[in-house]
């Protein structure tokens, strides 16, 4: 069996006294979808960051092999980690089209063939190409921050809240997006409050609590975990018929 893609072990971040993030080891396959799932201030976007080389970490984080512990953000880049931050960061000033071309600044322009990729897995955007990133929905946003990190040509896109404050029939299309990734060979670290989206796409889920994995399995087998169902797919379906 080959070696995992990512693999973390014992990853503990701390913000001075507080560790947010605490003990935290998981892996992530090649090809493959994993959830991060867990409420507000669990620690899921501490462990991406530490996993960006943004904020500093102690513990082991292997990606394909390679040590990342004193490897600068542009050179895991480079390796092929790509973040999509809450925020999604666009610049909102420039047109569609540069957003993306900007998405592939490392390859030197060479980029063509990437951008009509972006366009026919993005139709939308194609359409928006002259838009400026500023005046698109919060849905068409997002489609930007995933195909302007997919120019860069990942082979692992970790994703933080990529359904925030999007309609329903949105963020199902984003998953589908997710979903299509996998079978290109894109292995994918999800990070998600709505675990009824995420584990419905993903392979496999760990669920962060206080910092540390609280559980873990296949995707199939947490939507059926009671503790899963109470604690995030109950709360889910309240707020729908709510």
């Amino acid at each position: 069996m080959s070696a995992p893609l990512l693999a973390i072990r014992d990853l503990r971040v701390a913000y001075g006294k507080v560790e947010a993030v605490r003990g935290v080891s998981l892996t992530v396959e090649a090809g493959r979808v994993v959830t991060v799932l867990g409420a507000n201030g669990a620690g899921k976007t501490t462990l991406l960051n530490a996993l960006m080389g943004v904020l500093p970490a102690t513990g082991g984080i292997r990606f394909d092999g390679r040590d990342l512990a004193r490897l600068p953000v542009e050179e895991r880049v480079d390796l092929g980690l790509s973040l999509i931050p809450e925020r999604r960061e666009l610049f909102g000033s420039m047109s569609v089209e540069d957003n993306l071309r900007l998405g592939a600044f490392r390859f030197r322009g060479r980029n063509r063939g990437d951008l009509d990729a972006m366009f026919a897995l993005f139709p939308r955007l194609k359409e928006r190409r002259r838009q400026l990133a500023g005046t698109l929905s919060g849905g068409e946003r997002q489609m930007l921050a995933m195909a302007r990190a997919l120019m860069g040509r990942p082979r692992l896109l970790m994703l933080d809240e990529p359904s925030l404050g999007l309609a329903p029939l949105i963020v199902a299309e984003v998953m589908r997006t997710v979903a299509r990734l996998r079978d290109e060979g894109v292995a994918v670290l999800l990070v998600e409050q709505n675990a009824r989206a995420a584990l419905a796409v993903a392979d496999h889920g760990f669920v962060l609590d206080g910092g540390a994995v609280v559980l873990e399995g296949p995707s199939a087998a947490l939507q059926a975990d009671k503790r899963v169902i109470e604690t995030y797919l109950g709360v889910l379906a309240a707020d729908a018929q709510g």
